[in-house]
């Protein structure tokens, strides 16, 4: 079960891999220049949401994605291993779910707001998990986990 508490989450911007389709699981590729700026644009979004914890994958592209949308941010950025994208070559679909329960609820022990910056798969079984329909977050996009006051969550998109 995840942690019953509304968080924000940013999936990493372009790369190469993305633009041409190639799935890079844990190849650590980094942003593309179309990715930088889907970053900085994100910086203005994240800058209103008074983020009090940053958690992120610590692959290149979440990596470089957490740092140009959170440059101006005076908060704690944390690296979670459990925030990857998926090893397809060792592990199961099963166990990649369990993994990022873990992840989210890791993220979500520390101070609220917290902002998770990921992957798309990680996204896709996060709505799997929470019981919600999978539409695609598109790279550099910023997304709003809200529970709800009956314990269900939905997506909040098009932030402001």
């Amino acid at each position: 079960m995840i942690a019953l508490q509304s968080f924000y989450f940013l999936r990493h911007g372009q790369t190469d891999h993305n633009l041409q389709q190639i799935y890079m699981g844990h190849q650590d590729i980094a942003l593309n220049h179309l990715g930088k700026e889907q970053a900085l644009n994100a910086r203005q979004l994240v800058e209103q949401y008074n983020i009090a914890t940053v958690c992120y994958s610590p692959l290149a592209r979440t990596y470089e994605t957490m740092l140009l949308a959170t440059a101006n941010l005076s908060c704690d950025k944390t690296p979670l291993h459990a925030l990857q994208a998926i090893n397809g070559q060792t592990e199961t679909e099963q166990d990649f779910c369990h993994r990022i329960q873990t992840g989210i609820n890791q993220a979500l022990v520390y101070p609220a707001p917290v902002l998770i910056v990921s992957h798309g798969d990680v996204y896709k079984r996060l709505c799997h998990l929470l019981g919600l329909a999978y539409h695609a977050i598109e790279n550099g996009e910023i997304v709003y986990f809200k529970l709800n006051n009956n314990n269900s969550w939905e997506i909040k998109r098009d932030l402001i």
